[in-house]
């Protein structure tokens, strides 16, 4: 199922008293950010609102209700986003797609029913319900007075959940929380249900698996679980893909995959006109004889769109900004060509320890330390996938990440991590596994770069943002007064102050 659902709100009262108005408010919000959405849904008790414009949420008068759930939708969309099940009390709206479940949104409902039944206790049916499901996803679910509010188990989709005295408040975007006071919102790190005005676990996550087999059959079994992600990623798009391209070997893996199952997929890259990024791009799409498309980020680029990319991932922090930046400008390429289904190799540093830091965490505390590690930033991909998916909704298109599917993690967190980061005396590899599977794909191993650069600099953007900040006043020592380490810290919190966000 795949709907151009941008955004979920939501809340439940503890006291029983009426939440549409909360709700209402959430979703006003959500469409300053999404101007293009005209299609607005709204769950109020036993009742379906189904409206086509943002003047008539302002003009709708709603009857009381102490739960509800709203959506908002681009135009394109053929249904409405929220699907009510047979009950009027029960309705799904969902962002992303589940692979193993399809038809229209009601199935999902139905699926969760069949697993609901009198001798089984509702967390019990959610965790049966929830492992069973294959995709990347966020949806919130409705049946009866419960709502269950559920991510894929690595955390590629975004859903918020913030709760203060009165009620418990929901959303696939933090703003909407935000502005009803809830500053305090937290990403969803695990499934919960929401009943009663109180919200409870649901323990569902990925099966952790161990492999003792040799690194020859390792790397076939690791190809064939890439294969049926890209495939169940593709299936929607008529066969055809963008995949944003930075010519390293995470891209070109799955460029490759993509190239031998018969995918026709588009190669996207955003950097400055002499980025390495640009240049390692050029050189392996032609090697591998697929279509690239390049945007020349320039000074303007970046200065220009530093607001609206900041209003989208809802993060001030130059991380978050550096590295979502070359996401924004290659996915308006994708939108310009109608790319419907956009994959990124996002994932695969902590899957298989691509970060330097990884090699000095081995050669200073060793490969125990570095296990946890490890696990500690695979977790931590669910707080940030979801700041890219949130560029890819503006641009409608959907992002999926191959590497966060869920039966290629779990089979590669079995995998010894000294195949990972291997160590030959004072030599080590990094992505060890994932270089011999390019090799065996076809991928010209040769031609990718030596050394590992993140996408904020190998696209050029970070020494864009550093001159920016130059030419702006802003110094170390202003920095410093400001309380930032960096110039260009105390920059982009300057820069970004009239979007009034509560940090």
């Amino acid at each position: 199922m795949v709907l151009d659902t941008c955004v979920i709100v939501g809340a439940q009262s503890k006291a029983g008293q009426d939440v549409s108005d909360t709700v209402l408010k959430m979703l006003r919000t959500a469409t300053l950010d999404f101007p293009a959405a005209t299609d607005f849904s709204l769950h109020l008790h036993d009742t379906l609102v189904k409206l086509d414009s943002s003047e008539r949420l302002e003009r709708t008068l709603f009857s009381p209700s102490a739960m509800a759930l709203g959506t908002a939708c681009f135009p394109s969309s053929d249904k409405c986003c929220i699907s009510l099940g047979k009950s009027k009390f029960s309705s799904v709206s969902i962002i992303g797609r589940i692979f193993n479940l399809p038809g229209a949104p009601t199935s999902l409902i139905e699926s969760f029913e069949k697993r609901t039944n009198s001798t089984n206790s509702i967390e019990n049916s959610s965790k049966l319900f929830l492992d069973a499901l294959d995709g990347q996803y966020a949806f919130v679910l409705r049946r009866g007075d419960t709502f269950l509010l559920a991510r894929d188990p690595i955390g590629v989709k975004p859903l918020y959940v913030a709760e203060n005295d009165r009620l418990i408040a929901f959303s696939s975007r933090r703003r909407p929380l935000w502005e009803i006071g809830m500053i305090d919102c937290r990403i969803l790190s695990q499934p919960i249900l929401i009943s009663g005005g109180k919200a409870r676990r649901v323990n569902a996550g990925v099966t952790l698996q161990s492999h003792r087999a040799e690194e020859y059959s390792l790397v076939d079994s690791l190809i064939i679980n890439l294969t049926n992600a890209l495939e169940k990623m593709a299936a929607s798009s008529d066969n055809k893909i963008a995949i944003l391209f930075s010519g390293g070997l995470d891209s070109s893996v799955i460029a490759k995959l993509s190239a031998n199952l018969g995918i026709r997929s588009t190669l996207y890259c955003a950097g400055t006109s002499s980025s390495r990024d640009i240049t390692n791009a050029r050189r392996m799409s032609s090697a591998l004889d697929l279509p690239l498309i390049e945007k020349e980020i320039t000074f303007d680029d970046v200065t220009g769109s530093l607001l609206p990319a900041v209003r989208l991932i809802e993060s001030a922090e130059m991380i978050a900004i550096s590295t979502s930046l070359p996401f924004y400008f290659a996915l308006q390429q994708c939108a310009s060509k109608g790319e419907k289904i956009t994959l990124h190799g996002q994932g695969a540093d902590e899957l298989f320890c691509g970060y330097e830091r990884y090699a000095n965490t081995l050669t200073n505390s060793g490969y125990h330390v570095l296990c946890t590690e490890m696990l500690n930033d695979i977790v931590g991909l669910g707080a940030t996938l979801p700041l890219y998916d949130q560029i890819g909704t503006l641009n409608r298109t959907q992002l999926f990440a191959p590497f966060a599917d869920t039966s290629v993690v779990e089979f590669s967190l079995g995998i010894p991590i000294e195949l990972k980061l291997s160590k030959e005396g004072s030599k080590i590899s990094r992505k060890h596994i994932l270089r011999k599977l390019a090799s065996k794909i076809g991928v010209p191993v040769q031609l990718l770069p030596n050394q590992k650069v993140a996408a904020q600099f190998g696209s050029g953007v970070a020494r864009i943002m550093d001159k920016a900040s130059r030419k702006a006043g802003f110094t170390k020592s202003l920095a410093k007064q400001m309380g930032f380490p960096l110039a260009v810290q105390a920059y982009l919190r300057e820069v970004t102050r009239p979007l009034g966000f509560p940090y």
